[in-house]
């Protein structure tokens, strides 16, 4: 009595030190970085309370309930109830086992209860016990008993399977229990002993062990009989595996090794699951499958995030290192700020150390954000995380872990135990299938954006037809119309994680963006007008948004179908998707002209995204009336980042940014739907210079005054920019009509500038007259192309132009809107290569003058004789000089083959400028 005395007083003390010494740890807790996955305060599951002792409990396996309750056993059989006001009730103890694998969990009939498997060496045991009462049925095992149990329930019955050790050959177990009696159904040997849980398939018709020496079998869970297998991996297997929503299965060697077994190859008889090294070692913490579908492994006091595309494993981030040796199967969560957080317990020396890492699968990267250490205590297989819901939110949910001493620990967390194998057995009842047991439906969300500047539509906007698919039952719910961009009233796909998908494809669909009745354009715009189109947006499908921080569901990484139509699985929280939209924008055009009356145009332009890639086809033209001359623009664009829903650009804004172009066409972005006013003015007439597309050397260039009927006073200044390398030279010859008192007032011509006035008297058009037709002689210092995007304003430029129409009186502030049209028009056949006595005809005296300038390095005037090697945008028929490559002037036989292609080519101003009518 004495012994067992001294015995009971030590034990007592232990108890009252570890106890200290845990309350002083509270304090030890370390946020290492700022995160809100646990509470700033009160975390603690009871009531801030972070730990309960199981009287006597040791290396207990917890299963954690909804409300909070939470059931335990220790190693030595002794069963726990620990309720959410956090009393610690004793329910009864199994004689005669030893528990080394955390327990599970079912419902039948009513009753609940915890099955597990003993490890007594020879003597093993299957127990289910009714945690109503403690009572227990047990049936004995041949052997050692380390793979725990797989249990489901069907109907009146609950089906368990388990596994024992011999010494070459394992034994699988099927156990059927009706709530009175436990049997034993069948069995099944195998080629080497099951070390880690046995895996059932979702419909509940394949079983997958895993033996220690590395064959993989697939076994039908009716009769135990092999369907396929062994399949050898190499290496030794003591981690429990994983399976993900495709049914693929995650293993993982002690070397670190991990292997993926794809379902869907399993029949092929050449099949050889595929592997990569991802550890330096791994032992029997458990692999884990977050919602994103990103797998983890741990070993080596460390985590490392996989990825598997098409059947091939590769190291996606990390390997972090946590610390200490992590022998207990850590908890996956995802937080409310939809990142992933990984719970791991570890082991460093005789304590225990919890530490959340988080996870970013954008930037591939893990962040320690909280740790604790655990005194007096190391964790056990059997510490296994679980996680369930409060009872106080819905919304919150705890998790919950043990130590070696028979403490309890639980936290409240801000996040779900979500994803597709996010803790030991799958789910808190560890039943060790995916069991898709989900508190509420998620929803699919598709947001469409345009193309160019990648703005979302703000209403309903692009159309999909989707159907909801079982992928374990392999049925279509009916075909249902959606859209993206739905408003809160918009019926968007919803059902339940990871069991289900969203099957859809995308049509074209019409809509309004900006013609919105009631909306602020229309009222303030519009004035409210009744006449609104039908559509104004029209969208079909582009893509899938590659560079979205939302996942897409064809991104490499994913595995899910990239096109249209397209499978996405539910996942255990919102998921959110953007597709990129080819367009159709309707641009409604009112032109206002001279006088009351108004004509109204509509014109569609189209924008599709792999033109926008390209850089073409986003800029549209809008040209005016003719016959009339423009003289203000006002466009209303759509713009959904504008608190109005569109922008507008005013005249001065449009001239500013380059968006009128020289013949006072709009050059616009197809950026959105349009409404676009333009006033007139009568056209005075226009003033032209048809000029190179090319030159080097001496060239003519055109002058064309073209003047409407009531003209009385013209003038214009035509300046180049001589730095630049362009100087006027002289005029060449005047083509002025015989009008009246008509005459050139004033003719000045510089090395930048060539200025004429015309007037009279007595002078006014009476019809709609060509004044002038000027051919002046103009010197290019360096070659130049304007066959690219070059800007020929840079270079030459109409400085002013004036027309005056009599009975139209302008001030000077007012003479750029009266003013003609202006413009500057390259053409190719102005300057013919290997013309070099400009006489518009390549011949024979051209061909001797190159062979006296053969050899030659020329400069000055004689550049002209340069004309080759050309680029690629040269050619005969039709004729185009493209842009000169060489900077040596230097005359070979490169001038040679350009001059030999160009031989015989003729041309005369008349042929050039008949393409150039009169034009007001």
């Amino acid at each position: 009595m004495t012994t067992q005395r001294s015995k009971k007083g030590v034990f007592l003390a232990s108890i009252f030190t570890l106890a200290l010494i845990l309350i002083l740890s509270a304090f030890l807790a370390t946020p290492t970085s700022s995160t809100s996955f646990i509470p700033e305060s009160g975390a603690g599951l009871w009531d801030g309370v972070e730990y309960k002792v199981l009287p006597g409990g040791r290396s207990p396996s917890i299963i954690g309930l909804p409300g909070g309750e939470m059931l335990a056993v220790s190693s030595d059989g002794k069963l726990f109830r620990i309720l959410r006001t956090g009393v610690v009730q004793t329910i009864g103890q199994v004689s005669g086992v030893s528990i080394v694998t955390p327990a599970s969990y079912f419902e039948l009939g009513g009753k609940k209860y915890i099955v597990y498997a003993s490890d007594n060496g020879t003597n093993s045991k299957l127990v289910v016990q009714d945690i109503s009462d403690g009572t227990y049925k047990e049936s004995s095992l041949e052997n050692s008993s380390w793979s725990g149990v797989t249990v489901y329930v069907n109907g009146g019955k609950a089906v368990i399977f388990t596994s024992s050790i011999g010494e070459r050959k394992g034994k699988v177990y099927r156990f059927e229990f009706d709530g009175t009696t436990l049997s034993q159904k069948s069995s099944q040997l195998i080629d080497g002993s099951a070390k880690v849980p046995l895996l059932l398939s979702p419909d509940k018709k394949e079983l997958y062990v895993l033996t220690q020496n590395g064959k993989f079998y697939v076994i039908d869970e009716s009769n135990l009989n092999v369907i396929k297998g062994p399949i050898e991996l190499s290496g030794e297997f003591i981690t429990p595996m994983a399976m993900d929503s495709q049914k693929n299965v995650y293993a993982i060697n002690s070397t670190g090794v991990m292997y993926v077994i794809e379902r869907s190859q399993i029949t092929d008889s050449s099949y050889v699951p595929k592997s990569a090294k991802v550890l330096p070692s791994a032992n029997v913490a458990g692999i884990l499958v977050d919602s994103y579908g990103i797998i983890y492994a741990f070993g080596a006091g460390s985590v490392v995030a996989v990825r598997q595309t098409g059947g091939s494993i590769s190291v996606y981030g990390g390997p972090f290192v946590v610390g200490g040796i992590i022998n207990s199967t850590p908890l996956a969560v995802l937080g409310r700020d939809y990142k992933t957080y990984l719970v791991i317990p570890s082991t460093v020396g005789a304590d225990g150390v919890l530490t959340v890492v988080s996870f970013d699968p954008e930037n591939k990267t893990f962040s320690k954000v909280w740790e604790k250490t655990l005194r007096g205590g190391a964790f056990t297989i059997t510490s296994a995380l679980t996680s369930s819901q409060t009872a106080e939110e819905t919304a919150m949910y705890y998790f919950a872990t043990s130590i070696s001493t028979g403490y309890v620990y639980a936290w409240k967390m801000n996040g779900k135990p979500v994803g597709d194998w996010p803790m030991y057995g799958q789910n808190r009842e560890r039943s060790n299938y995916l069991s898709f047991v989900a508190e509420e439906e998620t929803r699919i969300t598709i947001m469409a954006k345009e193309p160019l500047n990648g703005k979302f539509f703000k209403l309903p906007a692009l159309k999909f037809k989707g159907k909801i698919f079982d992928t374990v039952s392999a049925t279509y719910s009916p075909e249902t119309d959606y859209l993206t961009n739905p408003g809160k009233d918009d019926p968007v796909p919803k059902s339940y994680p990871a069991r289900y998908q969203l099957s859809l494809y995308f049509e074209p669909y019409g809509s309004r963006q900006l013609f919105v009745p009631g909306s602020k354009f229309v009222n303030d715009v519009l004035g409210g007008t009744p006449s609104l189109p039908e559509t104004d947006t029209t969208l079909s499908f582009a893509q899938w948004d590659v560079d979205s921080i939302y996942k897409y569901p064809g991104k490499k990484d994913d595995g899910r179908d990239a096109s249209n139509p397209a499978n996405i699985t539910f996942a255990y929280y919102d998921k959110r998707y953007d597709v990129i939209a080819n367009v159709k924008y309707l641009w409604r055009i009112l032109h206002q002209l001279p006088g009351s009356s108004s004509e109204q145009e509509d014109k569609i332009v189209s924008l599709t995204y792999e033109n926008v890639e390209k850089g073409k086809d986003f800029v549209e033209i809008v040209k005016p009336k003719s016959g009339y001359k423009p003289f203000d623009w006002t466009v209303y664009m759509w713009d959904p980042d504008d608190p109005k829903g569109y922008v507008v650009y005013d005249k001065d804004y449009l001239k500013a940014n380059g968006m009128i172009t020289e013949a006072l066409e709009l050059k616009l972005k197809k950026s959105g739907p349009a409404y676009i006013r333009i006033k007139y003015t009568t056209s005075s007439g226009s003033i032209r210079l048809i000029m190179p597309k090319y030159a080097y050397g001496r060239t003519y260039i055109y002058i064309l005054v073209d003047a409407a009927k009531g003209a009385n006073t013209i003038w214009f200044t035509l300046t180049t920019d001589t730095a630049k390398g362009i100087k006027f030279e002289k005029i060449v010859s005047e083509q002025i009509a015989n009008i009246g008192t008509m005459q050139v007032l004033e003719r000045t011509v510089d090395s930048g500038k060539i200025k004429y006035v015309f007037g009279g008297p007595l002078f006014e058009l009476t019809e709609d007259t060509r004044i002038a037709t000027i051919t002046a002689l103009a010197f290019f210092e360096r070659p130049i192309y304007f066959g690219t995007d070059v800007n020929k304003s840079d270079f030459i430029r109409f400085e002013e132009g004036f027309i005056q129409i009599k009975g139209v009186t302008a001030s000077p502030s007012e003479t750029e809107d009266l003013a003609p049209y202006r413009e500057i028009i390259p053409n190719s056949k102005v300057f013919l290569l290997g013309d070099f006595d400009n006489n518009g005809w390549v011949n024979l005296d051209d061909w001797n003058r190159l062979v006296e300038k053969y050899g030659t390095t020329v400069s000055g005037v004689d550049v002209i004789y340069n004309i080759g090697p050309r680029d690629k945008n040269f050619s005969v028929d039709p004729y185009d000089p493209g842009a000169l490559l060489d900077t040596a002037n230097k005359i070979d036989q490169w001038d040679v083959a350009v001059f030999a292609q160009m031989y015989g080519m003729k041309t005369t101003p008349e042929d050039i400028l008949k393409d150039y009518p009169f034009k007001k």
